[in-house]
Parts: C-alpha cells; structure tokens; sequence
C-alpha cells in the first residue's frame, strides 16, 4: 500500500479521457503523480522514466475499434509494446505496475463475465490490449490488470457510442426517427470518473492478477440513446433498430472488485447520463 505524498506514482496516457479523471482522482487523495510526457513506444525513454516510479498506473492505448482497425501496426507498437517499455522499466527499478485493460479481450457472452472466463477478441483492439496483457505478465510475473468496461465522458471523441449517440440526438428534428445500428447490443458501461475511482483505488491496494472494473449492469444500446435522450430534454426522439449486425453481449461480474473495494458505491446510469449532458453543455461553451 501506498502511503503520504512521498511516493513516485506514474502515470501513462495522463491527458487522455480516463487518464485526466485517475489524475484528479489521485491528486484528491493527495499522491503526487508523475504523468509521462513521452511516447510510450519510445522504449528508452519509457523505460528509464518507470524504473524511478515505485507504482506506474498505465493507462495510455491506442483507441477505439475503428481507430485500431485502420492503423493496427501503430496500435500494437503502442498498447503491447508500450505495455512492454513500461514493464520493463518498472521490473529494472522494482516497481509495480497497475495495467489498465479492457473487457474487449472477452469473448462476447451471455451471461456475466468472470475474470478467468476465456478470452477471444473479436476486434483488432481486443488483441492488441490482450498482447499487452500477456506481455505484461511474461515481465513482471502477477501485475494488475484491471479490465475495465465500456466508459464515456463528455471530452471523449464522438467515435465512441455515448458523444455518438449525443451528437446526433442534437442533430434531430423534432420527432425524429433515428437508426440505431446493434440496438439490441449489450454493454456495461460507466462514466469515466466513476471508472477512475477504482482504478485509482485498486492500485494503490497492492492487488494483483486481473480484476474487472465494470457496474455488473447490462444496457442495450437501445436503453442508453432512449436514457440519454430523455436526459437531452428529447423525448420526440424514436429510436428504431437497424441492419443485421449480431447482437453481442460484454457484461461483467463486479464480484471480486467489490470485495476488494467493499466501500465503493454503486452505480447510476440515468445520474451519470445527466452529469454528462450538464458536463458536455460546459466543454461546448
């Protein structure tokens, strides 16, 4: 456990959505953070900085799906090999390394998933994240890697489903009939700040292995554009499913992060839609 304002934490991908939120989320509880300025894929500079880091919380990747599909080589130099940089760095100094993954290295299931359930990505970013989770491992032997599920946050690049789904609920005219592709998709999904809490909290427990950072609550993607219309003020707004894609399902099990975590609350998606809709009018300004 870490303990005062004395040790080195660092922090990888710190102006990125989830990084900005683990940031104030450490500087709340008064740990000063080392944010690396780098490029992760720079494998002496990575290296050498996270060898002075008694703790590094590795948030830096490459996404999302459609980012990794269309430059796969740069998305595997940046989220197996930075992984790697990093890793090795943190086993020269004897540091602990605090990996953040994702719930895309799972097969798509039905029921809720366990943090020893097969993996099998479906998508070219699944791969590369599990690539760094091994790789991780094969370093530093039983590092943390926290497989966190799907987020959204008002600064979030509208590529992502929730500034998507916004974006074009603004864009509607009353009583508009919107498509929604994978309507019957099921996600469990958070807001950023709310992931960062326990990320940030289940790094400085000192746990290892792998652990989920996920509500347990699975929405369609129905669901969240009807909720996230009604928190617009949109509720003309008609959502009608679309296409043939194949419904998937990535819901996890929270079990072992609540034991971990015991005092964490719980979530709110209708709450945690409002805050972002509030959140998304002030970037705007």
């Amino acid at each position: 456990m870490i303990e005062g304002r004395s040790s080195r934490i660092g922090l990888t991908g710190a102006t990125g959505t989830l990084g900005r939120h683990v940031a104030a989320a450490l500087a709340r509880q008064g740990h000063a953070v080392d944010p690396f300025a780098g490029d992760v894929t720079d494998a002496g500079a990575t290296r050498a900085w996270a060898a002075g880091c008694e703790l590094v919380i590795h948030c830096a990747a490459l996404v999302p799906v459609a980012t990794v599909a269309a430059d796969t080589a740069r998305a595997l130099a940046v989220n197996a090999g930075g992984t790697i940089n990093v890793a090795r760095g943190l086993a020269d100094g004897g540091g602990r390394l605090a990996l953040v993954s994702t719930s895309h290295v799972y097969r798509p299931s039905d029921l809720p998933l366990l943090e020893d359930d097969p993996v099998g990505p479906v998508s070219d970013y699944g791969l590369t994240k599990l690539h760094g989770e091994d790789w991780a491992r094969r370093i530093l032997g039983d590092p943390l890697v926290m497989r966190l599920f799907s987020y959204f946050d008002a600064r979030q690049d509208s590529l992502f489903v929730v500034p998507a789904l916004a974006a074009r609920i603004d864009a509607a005219g009353p009583g508009a009939r919107l498509d929604l592709f994978g309507s019957t998709s099921v996600r469990d999904i958070a807001d950023a700040a709310w992931l960062a809490e326990r990320v940030v909290a289940l790094a400085l427990s000192g746990a290892g292995g792998v652990v989920n950072v996920c509500t347990g609550q699975g929405h369609s993607i129905e669901k969240i554009a009807s909720r996230l219309a009604m928190s617009m003020g949109r509720d003309d707004v008609v959502f009608a499913p679309a296409g043939d894609a194949p419904a998937n399902t990535l819901v996890g099990d929270p079990s072992l992060m609540a034991r971990l975590l015991p005092e964490a609350p719980g979530f709110d998606l209708e709450a945690a839609l409002a805050r972002f809709v509030v959140q998304r009018e002030k970037v705007a300004q």
